[in-house]
């Protein structure tokens, strides 16, 4: 029908929506449209799919081909800093990572976010270096991100503080104005986006959501406060000893409670608030959001040591958002891979720091960003980071071929 709206399939002229980000829902509907297959006829999507052949198959490629792109620009990025060695490898992980793998099999936007993430470090690099070539596409990437994650428009600033970096050595004015047109071109997408939502739905909003957001991690704090960082982190952390010992040293915490009947977990209990609120008559969905939203940030400064001692334990949970692959079975390599993530993440980037590379701090700065985000804004499910590693991967990559070339320099 032309709209973002998440109403009923049956309805003649379907309401507009924010609900999320407007990327991924075109995506798919474009792949249906270019396939000529009508969409699934019900609201169950998700359920639908694997049953309808017909509905599912063009999404199955969007997502193969997306997760191609991904592979590729880590490949590129990687093969800029690190030689062919490095940009080999880096093709190669990214496109057999179980998790990217497993988001292709599925209606989710996690695949089109790691592509998207993959570029827009590709735009970082290319701004970093003075690429003029490369300048239009890089802005456009970087513009568009916002539209597949909200989150995006953290790497607006940082592109724009990149380009005024490499540009030292022009004259002042023209750096200003440069600095000046390439803002401007950046959040030109956002800014329609909000025109719309505004005219749409009456509030300028990138996506629905982003108060539940802040809302759950706000009550993450309070359990933090409760039972201690160590027990969410055993919790979160992929080994079932640590989760075994969670659940006995802190029964009454219930992490990973998210049975639907009983009391739920920190994540269910805010969850089970806002529909309420949500649900009231006369009452306006979003107001009620940007409602929770703002009760949840006066919480962070009203005390921001919970906060900073809760934000230990989410970054924990999103070291692990790679899973163990089929083959390992029956043996669970998903903290050894995430341990070994983050390594390659911390050694590239604080190599680069020391070596003043701020080709290797561009590509790498979407990562980080993204990511401190979700530590200090979310509860940061594993599924948040998985945008992020095709750059993780590149940077194992990098640290692999690096070691290779210093040992055939010996």
């Amino acid at each position: 029908h032309g709209v973002l709206s998440f109403a009923p399939p049956t309805e003649a002229s379907p309401t507009p929506s924010a609900y999320r980000e407007p990327a991924y829902p075109a995506l798919a509907a474009l792949a249906w449209r270019v396939a000529g297959t009508a969409p699934p006829s019900t609201s169950e999507v998700i359920a639908w799919l694997p049953r309808d052949v017909r509905a599912w198959r063009p999404l199955r490629a969007l997502n193969a081909l997306l997760l191609a792109i991904a592979a590729m620009a880590a490949a590129l990025g990687a093969g800029r800093l690190g030689g062919r060695l490095a940009g080999g490898l880096a093709f190669a992980l990214v496109a057999a990572s179980p998790a990217l793998h497993a988001t292709s099999t599925q209606l989710m936007s996690e695949n089109l976010a790691a592509a998207h993430v993959s570029l827009a470090g590709l735009g970082l690099l290319a701004l970093s270096v003075g690429e003029r070539r490369a300048r239009l596409g890089a802005l456009l990437v970087l513009a568009l991100l916002p539209l597949t994650r909200a989150e995006g428009l953290l790497l607006l600033p940082a592109a724009v503080a990149v380009d005024w970096r490499q540009g030292a050595a022009r004259p002042a004015p023209a750096r200003r104005w440069a600095a000046a047109l390439l803002a401007l071109g950046l959040v030109l997408p956002s800014a329609l986006w909000l025109a719309r939502n505004t005219l749409r739905v009456g509030h300028p909003v990138l996506s629905d959501r982003g108060g539940l957001a802040l809302a759950v991690r706000a009550e993450v704090d309070l359990e933090v406060a409760r039972f201690g960082a160590r027990s969410a982190a055993l919790a979160w952390t992929p080994l079932e000893g640590a989760r075994r010992a969670a659940r006995d040293r802190w029964p009454q915490a219930g992490w990973l409670d998210y049975r639907p009947t009983g009391p739920g977990n920190f994540y269910l209990r805010t969850l089970r608030r806002w529909q309420e609120e949500r649900r009231r008559p006369g009452a306006d969905p979003l107001a009620v959001d940007a409602r929770f939203g703002r009760a949840a940030l006066a919480r962070f400064v009203a005390a921001p040591w919970a906060h900073a001692r809760a934000a230990a334990a989410v970054a924990v949970r999103g070291l692990f958002a790679e899973v163990s692959p089929a083959w390992a079975r029956p043996f669970d390599l998903a903290f050894g891979l995430g341990l070994m993530l983050a390594t390659a993440m911390v050694v590239a980037t604080v190599r680069a720091v020391g070596r003043r590379e701020l080709a290797t701090l561009a590509w790498l700065a979407p990562a980080w960003l993204l990511f401190l985000f979700h530590v200090g804004a979310t509860e940061l499910l594993p599924r948040y980071a998985v945008p992020l590693l095709p750059l993780a991967w590149s940077a194992l990559a990098l640290a692999v071929a690096g070691l290779g070339a210093a040992r055939s320099q010996r």
